[in-house]
């Protein structure tokens, strides 16, 4: 599975805060015991969109997530 993701932040907190929250979002699928198995992470540049009004960027990650049923029937 592909997860697509696009992060946006304020122009205040400029454009490098889109690509931390990108990074953060992609450590948190790496590190944190979820069942998630990453295979890609790609994203573009971080841009400004004049539309938004805030710094975007956009990315994929590639997954292969296994689920597991806790509980009884």
């Amino acid at each position: 599975a592909s997860l697509e993701l696009t992060v946006y932040s304020p122009v205040k907190l400029g454009g490098p805060a889109c690509t931390d929250a990108f990074s953060r979002i992609c450590s948190a699928l790496i590190f944190e015991d979820n069942g998630a198995c990453l295979h890609s992470i790609s994203c573009e540049k971080t841009v400004y969109d004049a539309s938004a009004g805030a710094f975007r960027i956009t990315g994929s990650i590639g997954v292969t997530a296994y689920l597991a049923r806790q509980g009884g029937a």
